[in-house]
């Protein structure tokens, strides 16, 4: 497997580059670094801190209450967290068909840490959780998926979260134009029994969500949690309490978020109140303080959802959970939070990037190095590659610039002899360079589409090649969906995507299939 480090990547921010490398700069916004020791600190004191191991036993029972064929290690897990596991954990909202590569990715980091620390500490201990962000309510982020490049939507009028959604006879017809997609590809009928068994009219979008990952990756023992329950919410009522009543969040961050914009960014800005109320079967965010809201809270608080800089605390109230991997952007955000974590006497965990992967065959991974590229030229924006390809075996940028300095010297002798006759020719002259050096650049330019029309094929070619692992910008692992890696290489794919997974490397990693 190839490898980058993400210090070398241009898309990071310096903010989650600098925590990754330990810089001092930022240990304020952290309790533990991002280490195995850090791990094992954060264990320590998660042990002597944590109390909700009753409502995590009720909270294992309504996720799991109607499962079937449990796999051993997810059974063995499960009674491990009822007594006395603790655990590390990812989540993510419940996308159309489980979404981008990245969803699968954060379940593969997870499973990858939790045998990592189980191997370093000697015993069973740590179970991976993937929590289920159900009650997000972004239909346009949500309800769509690509495979193959082609786009797969689900329009409904249904509202609120996405999680709760019933899946109906619209929805059947979206899932089986993506199975026709499967044709007859190596793992085709293994995948559409698992898309078909887990997809079923009337059940929820979380429940289906759920039960795909638990098909995919239970046989490793992950858990797969919605946190949307009566009892969670109840546990959240002091802080919903002290968010409504006190504006808790944005005033308990302040300081924190002063630093962070002196020196970084702010990833995710708080609100006066971060809280949202269902009401009308939609998810709405509060922005006023209503007659009888704090009444309503207490006599309903499943009418309650935290967003973005809320629901990390739920969920680290709720699980015995010692770090939480994340995306880029979920690293930067957690970093803001440390302080309302403090606030209510909550462990702040490790905080780990996943994985990066991204995939590629290994046909068009020989063709880009015998062309003499590296894994860094993959991230390349495209007209510099193009260039750096026409370019390859040509002296021109070369020849262009030492005209540029000769003519520029040359030139420059005329400058003595110009402001002699008369000073005020010194604007003409300089009038004039610029006019030379523009006239060189177009040069320059009009040569190196020359030489890319000499080389259009062999540019398409890996052109082409990129397109599989960047487009606009992104990585693929944004936008395709696992199904096009697993229809290809089935479970001995997520068995080399595990083997090959660390969150601790934090690097870029490529799968060649």
């Amino acid at each position: 497997m190839n490898r980058i480090s993400i210090q070398d990547l241009p898309f990071f921010s310096a903010l989650v580059k600098d925590y990754l490398i330990g810089n001092e700069k930022v240990q304020s916004l952290q309790s533990f670094h991002p280490t195995m020791e850090g791990l094992k600190r954060a264990l320590l004191s998660k042990e002597k801190n944590y109390t909700q191991r009753s409502l995590l036993q009720n909270l294992l029972e309504y996720n799991y209450a109607g499962a079937k064929k449990l796999r051993p290690k997810e059974s063995e897990n499960i009674v491990l967290l009822k007594e006395n596991g603790y655990a590390v954990s990812t989540a993510h909202q419940p996308n159309l068909f489980l979404g981008p590569l990245y969803t699968l990715t954060k379940a593969v980091s997870v499973i990858s840490l939790a045998e990592q620390m189980n191997e370093a500490l000697g015993e069973k201990k740590i179970v991976p959780i993937f929590v289920i962000g159900s009650e997000d309510h972004d239909k346009e982020e949500l309800l769509h998926t690509y495979l193959f490049g082609k786009k797969y939507e689900w329009t409904t009028s249904q509202k609120g979260p996405i999680g709760s959604m019933v899946i109906d006879d619209s929805f059947i017809l979206v899932l089986h134009e993506w199975l026709d997609a499967f044709g007859n590809m190596p793992y085709a009928e293994e995948l559409k029994d698992a898309y078909l068994s887990s997809y079923v009219l009337n059940h929820t979008i979380a429940l289906a969500f759920a039960s795909m990952l638990r098909k995919l990756l239970g046989s490793y023992g992950l858990i797969v949690l919605d946190l949307n329950m009566r009892e969670v919410k109840e546990a959240m009522v002091p802080v919903f309490e002290k968010e409504i009543k006190e504006s808790f969040s944005v005033n308990t961050l302040k300081s924190n978020l002063d630093f962070i914009r002196e020196n970084y960014s702010v990833q995710a800005e708080p609100r006066d109140i971060n809280l949202f109320e269902y009401r009308d079967g939609e998810r709405k965010r509060i922005d006023r303080i209503e007659e009888n809201l704090l009444a309503k809270l207490k006599s309903s608080p499943e009418s309650f959802s935290p967003n973005v800089i809320l629901r990390p605390l739920m969920q680290q109230t709720v699980l015995p959970s010692i770090a939480n991997i994340g995306g880029g952007a979920e690293v930067s955000y957690w970093l803001q939070l440390k302080p309302i974590f403090e606030s209510v006497h909550i462990d702040f965990p490790v905080i780990l990037l996943r994985d990066i992967v991204s995939v590629l065959d290994t046909k068009s991974w020989e063709k880009w190095i015998s062309s003499g590229y590296t894994e860094l030229d993959f991230f390349l924006p495209i007209d510099e590659l193009k260039k750096k390809i026409a370019l390859k075996d040509s002296d021109l940028e070369l020849e262009f610039s030492g005209a540029e300095k000769e003519l520029t010297i040359q030139f420059a002798s005329l400058e003595t002899l110009m402001t002699s006759i008369d000073k005020s020719l010194k604007g003409s002259y300089e009038s004039e360079l610029v006019k030379l050096k523009k006239s060189l650049e177009l040069l320059y330019s009009k040569a190196v589409k020359a030489e890319k029309r000499k080389h259009e094929e062999i540019i398409a070619a890996l052109e082409k090649i990129k397109s599989k692992i960047f487009e606009d910008n992104y990585l693929i692992e944004r936008k395709e969906n696992f199904s096009a890696y697993y229809l290809k290489g089935g479970k001995d794919w997520i068995e080399a995507m595990i083997a090959n997974a660390n969150p601790l490397d934090a690097e870029w990693k490529l799968n060649l299939v």
